[in-house]
């Protein structure tokens, strides 16, 4: 059986492209959180580094506070592009500096010998500054882990690692 032939069907004339549009969102607020794998045991400390002009807590906290705010946590760090912040309780106690640096490194060590919390910063040029908590964690024997909030897209933790020691910095 053969099918009649068919008109031919015209091209369809081009149409310019779309001019390109670019969507940035950098989604500003709390809007990613991380707990760490295992827990910040006595006498051992988180290293880290921030990017620079990125905005995030590091806080310690018991586990099973995934989803919750900066504010939940007893004890942490708030950096930003006004410097790198104590905080505990939700209340900012003391400013470690007032420059954040891709090349400050910062630790957070929970003592061995009275489960305190020491905060150490040392920044590109050398200097180091070490701060204690004022209150220790409420028990030396409970899982304690590390958590952080990035506050937009861009914010970035480039270094982290878990040691085991004491924090060493230099005394005046």
């Amino acid at each position: 059986m053969c099918y009649p032939a068919q008109p031919e069907i015209p091209a369809i004339p081009p149409t310019p492209p779309t001019p390109e549009v670019i969507i940035q969102n950098l989604n500003i607020g709390w809007n990613a959180h991380s707990r760490t794998v295992d827990k910040l045991g006595r006498g051992e400390y988180l290293q880290f580094t921030f990017g620079t002009g990125s905005r995030g807590v590091v806080g310690i906290a018991l586990a099973y506070l995934e989803g919750g705010l900066p504010e939940q946590h007893l004890h942490g760090l708030v950096i930003d592009v006004t410097g790198i912040k104590v905080y505990e309780a939700g209340v900012v106690k003391e400013t470690i500096e007032t420059v954040q640096v891709v090349d400050t490194v910062i630790r957070i060590y929970r003592q061995e010998e009275d489960n305190s919390i020491v905060y150490h910063v040392q920044n590109a040029a050398g200097g180091s500054t070490a701060v204690q908590s004022t209150a220790p964690l409420l028990s030396k024997l409970a899982k304690y882990y590390v958590y952080s909030w990035l506050y937009m897209g861009g914010d970035v933790v480039p270094e982290n690692d878990y040691l085991e020691g004491e924090v060493q910095f230099a005394e005046a």
